[in-house]
């Protein structure tokens, strides 16, 4: 069934048995595995959650070894995804075959321009951290790509001792992303934290939180404008409405 629940742990003992959560179409509902308590995974063992497949759990979870989480999207070779990673320590250049050197980059708030992680100092994912990376060199794996993340599932106890550092500088922009292995619901986060949308420049709440969702198969513009880039290229959401624009 489409919803599997373990209310202790989930455990994949043998070095040779295999757990696979099915893939599903964005437009349906997908798998979702509940392992309460945590997973563990023996060495050799695999838990494999395929394309839009779901893990949560409960926040005093604990997990061990390592999950395999697939995400597709359509990224041409010209043009650069955002990335965020649901497991710890995911090596960068490894998500997908064909990543060009240097074109891995961590969003600059001072300039609003991206500054390249260099391929020989091999950059591992950080809690929550977006990441822009451009698509596959290897024709058989672009424009459609699968990204493979490999590693132990972050839950609300790494979440405590990894804070989400935001930058206050520049116009305050930051590339973030969701750092669970399961879909988040943005309109609920907002609604539940509220008072964490706060502007330190005015000292009033943030009336019109927007969130901004990148198109990065019809843009055009293929260098860097910093924060004088007019061409809208995001899909927005507001927070306090729910409303988005396309």
């Amino acid at each position: 069934g489409k919803n599997f629940i373990v209310n202790n742990l989930l455990k994949v003992t043998a070095a040779t048995a295999k757990l696979t959560v099915p893939e599903t179409s964005d437009n349906e509902n997908p798998y979702v595995v509940t392992a309460k308590k945590g997973i563990q995974i023996a060495e050799g063992g695999q838990a494999i959650f395929k394309n839009n497949a779901n893990l949560m759990q409960e926040k005093d979870a604990v997990n061990t070894g390592n999950i395999t989480m697939e995400r597709k999207a359509t990224v041409p070779f010209v043009q650069y995804n955002y990335w965020s990673s649901p497991v710890k320590d995911q090596p960068l250049y490894s998500l997908y075959p064909g990543i060009p050197d240097n074109k891995v980059m961590v969003y600059n708030s001072a300039n609003d321009r991206f500054t390249i992680l260099p391929t020989t100092s091999n950059p591992k994912s950080v809690f929550a951290k977006g990441y822009s990376i451009k698509g596959s060199s290897n024709s058989d794996y672009a424009p459609a790509l699968t990204a493979i993340f490999v590693g132990e599932p972050h839950n609300e106890t790494t979440a405590g001792t990894n804070s989400i550092l935001l930058s206050t500088a520049g116009s305050n922009y930051n590339l973030i992303g969701n750092p669970y292995p399961s879909n988040l619901n943005l309109l609920k986060l907002y609604a539940d934290n509220t008072s964490m949308f706060y502007n330190e420049t005015t000292g009033s709440d943030i009336e019109t939180p927007t969130a901004y969702f990148w198109d990065n198969t019809s843009n055009t513009d293929l260098t860097q404008q910093g924060s004088g880039y007019v061409n809208m290229n995001y899909a927005l959401l507001n927070l306090a409405t729910g409303l988005g624009t396309p």
